[in-house]
């Protein structure tokens, strides 16, 4: 992965090249220049293979076959058709062993093979996918013309969370499908918009370097369709390969910055090279023109490259820093790392304060660390806190964390205020209801704190978490006999193993 940071993002990126190298490759009129490019999809080939990511494999394996089969129905040459149809049935006959020898040693005892193998709708990571697509597509339907905004798919997570998703990441801020991303980010008319890239990019490949011959777009097509495409056919379904193969790993994953730069590269190089030009742009003729445009331009990079590039990487420097072990008992440095990272206020901010919460509640729970540090940090994290909520008051992660910190602390009632809002704001993530209830009992308000066992049961009975906490909270109410019922009916035994019963009991004795 190196620094892209998930296999995902090197796997499109190792998609790409290997459609680039074979791009150029058949391009190219220089037999070095085609050994170098053909070099560059192999090797591409074993790092995608090796990032094991089934959405990117799928998506070469069907773009080869569409690639195959445009080439032997558009070239019309025997001889192709006769090369293409042998490799497009070779492939096939692949497809067909791999999938009847699925379940052999071979394939089961290979990584990437395995993983391949046993795509399923029953597999964890599928049925949450399948989760995550059912929440963007309420949220979609909640905002259908415009969506939810930019980034915005953790405030459609939180609201329309299922609680069959307790096994998995307790915060997802993608719906693993880029299509629906836009559908949440920004409605119809941006997923309209975002389609109409692939389009327009098909058209502009086929009929875009063509003159009208008339009026009509069959007749474009009828031109392409008559012309000598020997030397220019190849390398156009190359690149519609590649527009299969990235659409269909989308499906999959979410777009990250390492894609879209490559993607908007690539429709940018395909505009040059495959739009004819109708007439010459003059506005930029002008020489004084030109510079302008060229200093403002300049300018305008600096200022975003420092916003979203420099300050963020700068604040991520320190946070790393800051979360290094303590010389000596002493958290002054750390604190400092912290408070030098705040400072650059970058787009990283809230997870710079939630490993601020962690390191605070450490330092509160270790005694050999300096009281007046101990302090000052505390002191930070409860500012930084409480500036944090402020600024994202519709947002449930930032609610519930803050609420922990508090409660990790012993502030029992502004941590139920606060974790009372991520609950409003996200009434079925049971972790919340657990959370809550906690505090409940801390608070002696055993009732209340049973109610809330029972709803975050009732929500999802599977999850056995919520089951050994509805008893326990029946136990602190007296309703024991009830309590062993459940443990009974959800364990196979009224006395579970753990350590929380014991002193449960004890306490209630």
């Amino acid at each position: 992965e190196s620094s892209l940071g998930n296999a995902t993002y090197l796997a499109v990126y190792a998609l790409f090249h290997i459609f680039l190298g074979a791009y150029f490759a058949v391009r190219s009129n220089n037999t070095g220049e085609k050994i170098f490019f053909w070099v560059v999809p192999f090797i591409n080939l074993v790092v995608l293979f090796f990032t094991a990511t089934r959405g990117a494999i799928v998506g070469l394996g069907l773009a080869l076959i569409t690639t195959l089969v445009l080439f032997i129905l558009l070239d019309g040459r025997k001889k192709v058709r006769i090369y293409g149809g042998g490799i497009l049935l070779a492939l096939l006959l692949v497809g067909g062993i791999f999938y009847m020898s699925r379940d052999s040693a071979f394939v089961q005892g290979n990584s990437t093979l395995e993983r391949i193998s046993n795509i399923s709708l029953t597999q964890t990571t599928v049925r949450s996918r399948f989760m995550i697509w059912n929440m963007a597509w309420q949220g979609f339907t909640e905002r259908p013309i415009l969506g939810w905004g930019p980034e915005n798919f953790t405030y459609v997570f939180s609201k329309h969370y299922n609680p069959a998703m307790y096994d998995q990441e307790p915060w997802f801020d993608r719906a693993h499908n880029v299509f629906l991303d836009w559908l949440v980010n920004a409605g119809i008319l941006g997923l309209f918009a975002y389609l109409l890239l692939f389009g327009t990019t098909l058209y502009y490949l086929f009929l875009g370097s063509i003159s009208f011959v008339g009026s009509s777009l069959w007749q474009k097509v009828k031109e392409f369709l008559l012309k000598d495409k020997e030397k220019d056919l190849l390398p156009i379904l190359i690149l519609v390969g590649f527009l299969v193969a990235y659409f269909t790993q989308n499906i999959f994953v979410f777009d990250n910055l390492t894609s879209l730069v490559l993607f908007f590269s690539l429709l940018a190089y395909i505009h040059t090279k495959y739009v004819e030009r109708k007439k010459e742009i003059t506005i930029f003729s002008s020489q004084n023109t030109r510079t302008l445009i060229l200093v403002a331009g300049t300018l305008l990079s600096f200022f975003l490259f420092y916003n979203t590039v420099y300050k963020p990487y700068e604040a991520g420097s320190e946070v790393i820093q800051a979360l290094s072990k303590p010389s000596q008992n002493s958290i002054s440095g750390n604190l400092t790392h912290f408070k030098n990272a705040l400072s650059y206020n970058s787009l990283g901010d809230a997870e710079i304060r939630e490993q601020l919460y962690n390191f605070a509640v450490l330092a509160y729970q270790t005694p050999q660390v300096l009281a007046e540090e101990r302090k000052q940090f505390i002191e930070l994290a409860l500012t930084e806190g409480k500036k944090n909520v402020e600024e994202n008051p519709e947002d449930t992660r930032t609610a519930l964390s803050y609420g922990l910190f508090l409660y990790n602390l012993g502030q029992l009632q502004d941590a139920e205020k606060y974790v009372l809002r991520a609950q409003e704001l996200s009434p079925s993530k049971q972790t919340t209801l657990f959370l809550l209830g906690s505090i409940y009992i801390q608070e002696k308000k055993y009732q209340e704190a049973s109610e809330i066992f029972d709803k975050a049961y009732e929500l999802l009975p599977e999850n056995k978490e919520g089951a050994f906490l509805s008893a326990v909270g029946k136990i602190f109410i007296g309703k024991k006999d009830e309590a062993k019922v459940l443990l009974k009916k959800e364990f196979g035994r009224e006395v579970y193993p753990d350590e929380r019963l014991l002193s449960v009991y004890l306490e209630t004795k």
